[in-house]
């Protein structure tokens, strides 16, 4: 479907297999130090990584990778957002997780597999890691940063916004070389001295 889908978005799609050690995929050992260097190769604009586990084992490499050649990356699932790539979207895998504790957990209770409903992944999940996306020089949208905000606990959400003033006006201040006026000081110092106060609360 991919490949058939590429054309008519006017992307060129190149396609660059990763092979296991053996043919039984043993975790860890693959020829992805070769495929990764064919890759760059090709120049691409940006990389997708498919949600095989020898990928998904070998994340930080790929990720790595991806950062060095200046590759935005996009995998499946967030485990490879936390080792280091950009962004994922995908079915969260404790979710599935979970789901498949629950049906053998049916079946041990004496429930026939035959009885039990198939069940599709219900939760996805869009993961964006901002360090990397800085390393990138791309600059993610205010709307996702805000989505993310929402997820935090207050207290954590508080703390984020009492730093954000004052480290614009430090920026402000050595890279612009704009100073602040009084009222704007008194703004900032209002705004961190709230900020503190709900996180104070909140713990």
């Amino acid at each position: 479907m991919t490949r058939e889908a590429a054309p008519r978005l006017g992307i060129k799609l190149h396609v660059t297999d990763v092979k296991a050690a053996d043919r039984l995929q043993t975790w860890g050992e693959s020829d992805l130090g070769t495929a990764l260097s064919a890759a760059a190769n090709e120049h691409p604009d940006a990389l997708f990584v498919y949600p095989d586990p020898i990928l998904i084992a070998q994340g930080k490499q790929v990720a790595d990778f991806a950062v060095a050649n200046r590759l935005p990356t996009m995998f499946a699932f967030r485990e490879s957002v936390d080792a280091g790539g950009l962004m994922s979207y995908g079915a969260s895998l404790n979710a599935m997780g979970a789901s498949a504790a629950e049906l053998i957990a049916k079946i041990l209770d004496g429930k026939r597999p035959s009885e039990l409903p198939v069940e599709q992944a219900t939760r996805f999940e869009l993961v964006i890691n901002l360090k990397t996306a800085r390393a990138l020089g791309l600059i993610v949208p205010f709307a996702f940063e805000l989505e993310g905000l929402r997820r935090l606990e207050p207290r954590a959400v508080a703390i984020v916004y009492s730093v954000d003033p004052a480290i614009a006006a430090l920026v402000g201040l050595i890279a612009l070389g704009e100073g602040l006026s009084p009222t704007e000081v008194l703004g900032i110092v209002a705004v961190v001295a709230a900020s503190a106060g709900v996180a104070a609360e909140g713990g």
